[in-house]
């Protein structure tokens, strides 16, 4: 979406389309390789997320609030995701993927304060937010794996 130029509700669709197609691509894939994998769970979320990423994706050009929420989102992403990995699936998945999963989402976070989160309220948005996200998505995954889902 940041390479698309795409703004608002195109962004949002774009998301919406890459998540869930994203799925499907991987589901495929894992077919290949005789592994079962069904797409329907993740479709889901893709098609309450997608949007969301998508449209965070497109404020990453903004200034001041709009950079600071779509750098919450991203970032927020990838540290909850780099923190899970490291913290439950360390033991099957190499830690090094989590660990730069975490740093790119800190990267993020740490450029976009460089470059276009301006001001105390936007940078407090930028900051609280990404750890909002990133304990949202912790949320997330302990519910999915309370309920074998994830």
């Amino acid at each position: 979406m940041l390479a698309s130029r795409l703004r608002g509700l195109r962004a949002a669709v774009l998301g919406l389309a890459s998540f869930v197609l994203l799925v499907l691509g991987y589901a495929l894939v894992a077919g290949w390789n005789a592994l079962f994998y069904d797409p329907r769970l993740f479709s889901g979320i893709g098609l309450l997320a997608g949007p969301v990423v998508g449209l965070a994706s497109a404020w990453l050009r903004e200034q001041g609030l709009r950079a600071a929420l779509g750098t919450a989102v991203l970032a927020g992403i990838g540290v909850g995701e780099g923190l899970f990995g490291l913290s439950s699936l360390a033991e099957t998945t190499s830690p090094v993927y989590w660990w730069i999963v975490l740093g790119l989402g800190l990267a993020l976070l740490v450029g976009m304060l460089a470059r276009r989160v301006r001001g105390s309220r936007a940078v407090l948005v930028a900051l609280g937010g990404t750890a909002l996200v990133a304990g949202a998505f912790q949320l997330a995954y302990a519910f999915l794996g309370s309920r074998g889902a994830a």
